[in-house]
């Protein structure tokens, strides 16, 4: 799992890739927790990289935004940073 550009003023990228074909959800989470965005939901196959653009549109400052990846039980964590 990474995000580039990061840190970034327009568009990220988020790429991920799975072990097990399952359901995977992307969120955009402020600091305080907030859901912010759901960027991607959907059924992902196996060993297969994914990526996901994130814009700056969605957010209304610059700061530090958590991405989180939930796929079947597992659940991962990344941070992006906004500049606008």
């Amino acid at each position: 799992m990474t995000a580039y550009p990061n840190p970034f003023y327009s568009n990220s990228t988020i790429e991920f890739s799975i072990p097990v074909a399952t359901q995977v959800t992307l969120e955009i989470y402020n600091l305080s927790g907030v859901k912010l965005t759901t960027l991607f939901e959907g059924y992902v196959e196996a060993n297969i990289s994914h990526s996901v653009k994130f814009n700056v549109s969605t957010v209304q400052t610059s700061n530090v935004y958590i991405y989180v990846i939930k796929a079947g039980e597992k659940v991962k964590y990344g941070r992006l940073v906004v500049i606008k």
